[in-house]
């Protein structure tokens, strides 16, 4: 291999190892900043009343799964270049692994707003009802969080 075509490998390595840094590290910042929606000692009516209060605190977590996702998105491309050139199947896995985590957060910060955006347009006394779709985003948030 030339000298100039390392180079430019060692450039793409160095920008892939620093999104990887960056990635897991919002990984890391997503899991903390993560929004509770229920607590095991509280009644229905609390759990509803956290939620109308916390709207903010909902979108602080959906933008940080969203950033983690975007960050996902673009350390595939310099993974699978990196890599791709010493076990072509186990890169291929492993891109396909890192889309399906980044599906599965982008996913998660989007019941997230949907959450926010719900309990911030209903009014207090209508936060359950039927049309609203609020304990499916919730459930489908908790689920999400669980797998990933």
């Amino acid at each position: 291999m030339s000298n100039n075509k390392r180079e430019i490998v060692r450039i793409i390595e160095v920008f892939a190892g620093i999104f990887l840094i960056l990635a897991t590290l919002s990984v890391l910042v997503s899991y903390l900043l993560n929004f509770e929606f229920t607590s095991p000692d509280r009644s229905i009516d609390e759990d509803l009343n956290f939620l109308s209060d916390s709207a903010t605190q909902q979108k602080t977590s959906a933008i940080s799964w969203l950033i983690t996702s975007a960050l996902f998105l673009v350390l595939l491309p310099l993974y699978i270049m990196v890599y791709y050139r010493f076990n072509r199947l186990v890169q291929v896995l492993n891109g396909l692994l890192i889309t399906a985590m980044a599906v599965l957060f982008l996913r998660t910060a989007m019941a997230g707003f949907s959450i926010a955006n719900i309990v911030k347009s209903l009014p207090e006394g209508e936060i359950l009802q039927p049309g609203n779709q609020l304990l499916t985003y919730i459930k489908d948030s908790v689920l999400l969080f669980q797998l990933g």
